[in-house]
């Protein structure tokens, strides 16, 4: 049986039409990226990648990182990269072996924990990504010394800024901006995710089930803190001075507020100095009915 002329070609276009289908993706600086692309390509920063991996995103799509892979105190041991490190914040061993088998356009800083600056601008617009996906921090790219010469060689309309941070109308100052939620933040992977036309796997979908079920027993257990009267606050407190945290800015503590945690507010001592989203104050100040012991 032969199909009509008309039928094959219907079928012939069918798969360009459905690879063509246009995705949209708007990030933290209102800026609208589009593509039509299977799986675009990108350039990010390392520990972007790394949460990036748990998404799906796979070293066919991530061919190039920049920055540190480790964080300021690390024990990893490229030499015996099977030990993980002590520290929470450092990639997995797994994970490190997927960033070495990328690009790295910061090459003096892959195996020198924190913070890092390094960035080859010759090697990016070789590279050639689709998109390089910028991580941000308080409004600012993170990560570069020569950010502005970035932007006189790789097409604007193809960097995309997420903040990890802050957000808000006309955030350009801390005082304009509050902070992002750890909720928010998943939700914003997510949607990154899907312009980059990743496929979320089952292991990911089974803990998105477990958080949505874990913030639902922390709910009940912080409406019966809210009926005991039970009042929390972050805070950090030394030999000399106590340094306390707003909820509004820092995203593990919107989470907690969003979900219903009863957290005290700071900003109710005139004379102390305060930073970000941090305010100290000193321990006699606070501790007024504490003798001071010398």
């Amino acid at each position: 049986m032969r199909l009509p002329t008309t039928t094959l070609s219907l079928l012939a276009i069918a798969p360009a039409a459905a690879a063509a289908e246009e995705r949209t993706y708007t990030d933290d600086l209102g800026v609208v990226h589009t593509t039509t692309k299977e799986k675009p390509t990108i350039v990010t920063f390392a520990h972007t990648a790394v949460s990036a991996f748990d998404y799906g995103l796979g070293t066919d799509q991530l061919i190039g990182t920049y920055g540190e892979y480790l964080v300021e105190g690390s024990t990893f041991d490229f030499d015996m990269p099977e030990q993980a490190s002590a520290y929470s914040a450092d990639p997995e061993p797994d994970d490190i072996a997927r960033l070495l088998e990328t690009t790295n356009l910061s090459p003096d800083c892959e195996r020198t924990p924190g913070y890092c600056t390094s960035f080859d601008v010759a090697g990016l617009v070789e590279l050639d990504p689709d998109f390089l996906v910028v991580h941000g921090y308080a409004g600012r790219p993170w990560g570069f010394s020569n950010f502005t010469e970035i932007q006189l060689n790789f097409p604007e309309e193809r960097i995309i800024f997420n903040d990890v941070s802050l957000e808000g109308d006309n955030c350009t100052a801390t005082e304009n901006c509050y902070g992002k939620s750890m909720i928010g933040m998943v939700e914003q992977y997510r949607e990154l995710g899907a312009f980059l036309g990743v496929e979320e796997g089952p292991e990911l979908q089974a803990d998105f089930a477990d958080l949505c079920e874990a913030a639902k027993e922390f709910s009940a257990h912080m409406e019966t803190a809210h009926e005991k009267g039970i009042r929390t606050m972050a805070s950090y407190v030394d030999p000399t001075s106590g340094f306390y945290a707003s909820p509004v800015n820092d995203m593990v503590l919107r989470m907690f507020e969003e979900l219903g945690m009863p957290i005290l507010h700071i900003g109710a001592c005139a004379n102390c100095s305060l930073s970000y989203f941090w305010e100290t104050i000193p321990v006699e100040s606070y501790f007024k009915s504490c003798e001071v012991n010398t």
